[in-house]
């Protein structure tokens, strides 16, 4: 079980709320249209996971899990995971 997993409902709205850090925590960069979830680190849509669009500032917490262009993610807003090309990813950690 994850740390995110371990969190009760109060505290994910903590989290959320963003007045608790998280680790590898980052704000998705779109230019203003949105990105999707892969369910393999092959950016092609025909492994999107439907349902998870990522647009501008949609928090992901990024994991260790890297391959090519693709960084493995976890989503707040939904609870989804999955794979997301690096691009739509800032370098630096809010």
């Amino acid at each position: 079980m994850t740390e995110l997993e371990k969190l009760n409902a109060g505290e994910m709205e903590e989290v959320v709320g963003g007045t608790l850090p998280i680790p590898n925590a980052v704000k998705v960069i779109t230019s203003g249209l949105y990105t999707v979830l892969h369910n393999t680190p092959e950016n092609v849509m025909t492994n999107e996971i439907p349902g998870t669009r990522l647009y501008d500032g949609d928090i992901v917490i990024k994991t260790e899990q890297v391959k090519d262009n693709m960084t493995y993610v976890y989503v707040q807003k939904n609870g989804a995971s999955g794979w997301i090309d690096n691009r739509a990813l800032p370098q630096v950690f809010c």
